[in-house]
């Protein structure tokens, strides 16, 4: 299928059933077997639930450096299109508007996609990882759980503006989410092949 990149979704494929019905929690608290400087935080989410933290399912995920602290959101989840934010404006603004944002980790600063999806309205945003993290949350440059979480060699100034939330998660995590929100691959031209809502659900 393909969509044009008219600045939003168009309206025929903007599935008719809202949101994805996942549900998600992002959670400052460190889980008990981390360390309280490691950088790591909890992600809980759910499908069809409506409180992640008592019927969701429960992961590590690696915390921004820089940014927020203390926080506490949840949401809907809603993936970002397109889902790097690599070479193009968001697509879907609308349907970030105080939900989660998903995104792919891809070649973009991750600083940039926070900012993109604070600007489109988002209340927190979750990373997939591309696979370069270790199941021990090391992902070389980027950050690791002893570096206290990823971004850390970015200069502070360029967080001064994040306000939200964001966990780095892995591609595995990733994968998982992607497969409750039923998205699907679709063809834009310009960007290519990406993640979207999908009409059969």
């Amino acid at each position: 299928a393909a969509l044009c990149p008219s600045g939003a979704l168009t309206q025929a494929r903007r599935p008719a059933s809202g949101p994805s019905g996942v549900k998600v929690l992002i959670d400052s608290k460190k889980p008990r077997t981390a360390k309280p400087d490691s950088g790591l935080h909890t992600l809980e989410f759910c499908l069809n639930c409506p409180d992640p933290h008592l019927e969701g399912t429960q992961t590590m995920a690696l915390g921004a450096v820089h940014g927020p602290t203390e926080y506490r959101v949840s949401g809907d989840l809603v993936m970002m299109v397109p889902n790097d934010i690599a070479g193009a404006r968001l697509l879907n603004v609308e349907e970030l508007v105080g939900r989660v944002a998903l995104v792919d980790r891809g070649v973009v600063p991750l600083v940039d996609k926070v900012l993109a999806a604070q600007k489109a309205g988002a209340i927190g945003v979750v990373i997939a990882d591309d696979g370069n993290c270790t199941d021990l949350y090391e992902c070389g440059r980027v950050g690791s759980p002893k570096h206290g979480g990823f971004s850390g060699r970015d200069p502070w100034q360029l967080w001064m503006k994040v306000e939200i939330p964001s966990l780095l998660v892995m591609a595995d995590v990733g994968d998982r989410l992607k497969r409750m929100m039923k998205l699907e691959r679709i063809f834009i031209p310009g960007i290519g092949e990406q993640w979207a809502p999908s009409l059969r659900r």
